[in-house]
């Protein structure tokens, strides 16, 4: 056969073959495949492809093995025969070696922890893929766990169309349980009503779960210090599946004891009335049991009172005696408070008195030493004090110790005594009694002397006394006895002086010219008294005597007792030379501060000096010696030349001394003078 070709108009060159004609039909050869079928006509193995001819067949493929995932390979089988006779065939080829990816499980359940269930499960599956033949089916080995299980296998499975499988296993745990819950330990003192009267720690005992096991038991308070009506204390317990129990308890604590008094009136002192305690009480947290409330009197035996409050009670008590009443009270959480108060109840009365005189008597007259013993007895509450009635109206006067001792002034003769105890309760009075106490001193004003000679010496004393004076007495002794020879001379009372008078005799000594010392007692209707002062006089057996420094020139008149017309003269006369003197000495005893009162008068003709109290030692002490005129404070008075008409000297002693002079001295000039006395006194007393 020959084929001319033709381009455009051109024709191209022909080409010529022989064939030859075979009129027998051709047989194809079989394809072999060598590999591990699967489903759906997929190969899930290598595949080697091999043909087997008839005889006088002879076959060739374009592919004899594949080894990859194909799905769908062309394999070409090409026979031919001698003659030449030619035929093809075509085969497609799928392969898939590969399982595919294998689905995943859908758990459809309550997650707990540590990859445990708390529920039922229900279990499917999300499909699987094949990127060859594509998925087939994705199946679960359970579609459902119901049970508690420790671990169940779940097998997902997966296949593609070309049959192979692939499977995933999960283990599934399921505790749909709680666990068993702990124990709340609690450490502390429990007291009553479920309530703790410490301070309480918390601890906790492990719970279980025979499942998942036991993860922890957790108490969520510690410990509890402070008093609480109810704290919540919660206890969990968890399991490792994630189960939890919890248990909640209350925890009431009261640690402190109630609040409790006693309210007593007398404030535990004794009193002779029934007492009416109220006792108050209170509790803030767990609260008081009313019937709680109990009383003792000796904080062993209780009783019980009844009582509804929860605030307060009042209860009388009425026994005589001296004790402690408690009180006591609880809260339900079983604390208790005790408080106690002292009950003195007496009443009844002391015994009366009876009165002993330690000094003093029971008479109706002045005395200085009561002292007066009063005993009583009461065997209760005891003698507090003692009572005094002196104006006999039953009604008391003044409160006294059991030693009585009057005091100043006190003067009655309706004295009664009574016993009052510290209760309050007085005994009966006792009988009557005269009391008329002085203790204080008579009071000397004043004492002076009056006439002094050798005859008598008057000794002048006045004194007071609130009760008046009973005896003045004037102890006299003498320089020549050494002042040791005592004579005691009781005073009589002189109206005429308004004082007590003492005539001291000193006939009785039979001394003269010396001084006399005289000790002054005074003593009032009490007895009070004694010794009081000291004084002296010069016993002269002279009264008074005119002495002169120059007799040739001086001379006198002498009259005694003085008046008016009666006078002693001293006259200083023509010829006395400066300094002449001529004194009246009286030997009257005076002491200082005594007023001497001179009545006299002078003519004159010249200057002189003129000298009253001048005793030559001015402080009768041995003193300075002094001249008449040598200095004029020792009471010298200059007589100016017109004289001194008659008049009063008025001089107040310095000094005490045992004699005194009054008279003149010369000055300068030869002049005369002539000087009259009248009268002296001292102390108001006539002594010249």
């Amino acid at each position: 056969m020959c084929v001319i070709g033709k381009k455009g108009r051109k024709s191209t060159n022909k080409l010529c073959k022989n064939y030859k004609l075979d009129k027998t039909e051709l047989v194809m050869g079989t394809l072999v495949i060598d590999g591990t079928r699967g489903e759906n006509d997929w190969y899930v193995s290598d595949v080697k492809l091999s043909v087997n001819d008839v005889p006088g067949v002879t076959s060739t493929l374009n592919i004899n093995e594949i080894t990859n995932d194909t799905n769908g390979t062309e394999v070409v089988m090409t026979s031919s025969t001698k003659n030449g006779k030619t035929a093809t065939k075509k085969y497609t080829i799928k392969v898939d070696k590969t399982a595919p990816i294998v689905g995943t499980l859908n758990i459809n359940g309550t997650k707990g922890t540590a990859d445990w269930y708390l529920s039922d499960v229900i279990l499917t599956v999300n499909n699987g893929s094949d990127e060859t033949s594509g998925h087939a089916s994705t199946t679960s080995s359970h579609t459902k766990i119901t049970n508690n299980t420790t671990g169940t296998k779940v097998v997902v499975t997966t296949k593609d169309k070309a049959g192979n499988v692939a499977t995933r296993e999960y283990t599934i745990k399921v505790n749909k349980d709680k666990p068993i819950e702990g124990t709340l330990v609690i450490d502390g003192t429990r007291g009553e009503n479920d309530w703790y009267v410490s301070d309480v720690k918390f601890s906790v005992k492990d719970g279980s779960d025979n499942m998942s096991g036991h993860a922890s038991t957790t108490s969520s308070i510690a410990s509890i210090s402070k008093d609480t009506i109810g704290t919540k204390v919660i206890l969990t317990t968890k399991d490792k599946a994630g189960n939890v129990v919890t248990k909640e308890q209350t925890i009431k604590m009261d640690k402190t004891a109630p609040t409790i008094e006693m309210v007593n009136p007398t404030n535990g002192n004794w009193t002779n009335q029934n007492i009416e305690i109220t006792t108050n009480f209170s509790d803030i947290t767990s609260g008081i049991v009313p019937s709680s409330l109990a009383w003792s009197d000796d904080n062993t035996n209780w009783h019980n009172y009844s009582n509804t409050s929860t605030t307060t009670f009042k209860d009388t008590w009425s026994g005589e005696g001296n004790r402690t009443g408690y009180n006591r009270v609880c809260d339900y959480a079983g604390n208790c408070s005790t408080i106690s108060t002292t009950i003195r109840i007496d009443k009844t009365a002391p015994t009366v008195p009876t009165v002993t005189y330690n000094g003093g008597s029971n008479s109706c007259s002045w005395k200085n030493n009561y002292n007066l013993t009063l005993n009583s007895s009461d065997s209760l509450s005891g003698v507090r004090v003692y009572q005094v009635d002196w104006t006999g109206d039953s009604a008391s006067n003044s409160d006294v110790t059991s030693n009585f001792i009057p005091w100043n002034g006190y003067s009655s003769c309706n004295n009664r005594f009574r016993a009052v105890d510290n209760a309050g309760n007085a005994s009966e009075w006792t009988g009557v009694h005269h009391i008329h106490m002085d203790t204080e001193k008579p009071v000397h004003t004043n004492w002076w002397w009056g006439t002094v000679d050798a005859n008598i010496a008057q000794l002048y004393i006045q004194a007071t006394d609130n009760v008046g004076i009973s005896r003045v007495q004037c102890p006299t002794s003498t320089q020549s006895g050494g002042y040791g020879n005592w004579r005691w001379y009781d005073a009589v009372w002189d109206s005429s002086q308004n004082a007590y008078r003492c005539d001291i005799k000193p006939a009785d000594f039979g001394h003269y010219a010396q001084t006399y010392k005289t000790h002054l007692y005074i003593y009032d209707h009490a007895g009070n008294g004694g010794y009081y002062d000291e004084t002296s006089a010069y016993i002269n057996k002279k009264l008074y005597e005119i002495v002169s420094t120059n007799s040739s020139c001086t001379s006198y008149t002498a009259n005694y007792p003085n008046t008016d017309t009666n006078y002693t003269t001293l006259n200083l006369n023509s010829g006395c030379a400066a300094g002449a003197q001529i004194d009246l000495i009286l030997y009257n005893a005076i002491k200082k501060g005594d007023i001497i009162k001179v009545t006299y008068s002078v003519t004159r003709t010249g200057s002189y000096y003129m000298s009253i109290l001048d005793n030559q030692y001015i402080n009768n002490n041995g003193g300075v010696a002094c001249d008449p005129i040598c200095s004029t404070q020792y009471f010298k008075y200059y007589i100016s030349s017109n004289g001194i008409s008659k008049t009063t000297q008025t001089v107040t002693a310095l000094y005490d001394t045992d004699f005194y002079k009054i008279g003149i001295v010369k000055n300068t000039y030869d002049y005369t003078a002539s000087f009259k006395i009248y009268d002296i006194t001292i102390n108001g007393v006539k002594v010249y």
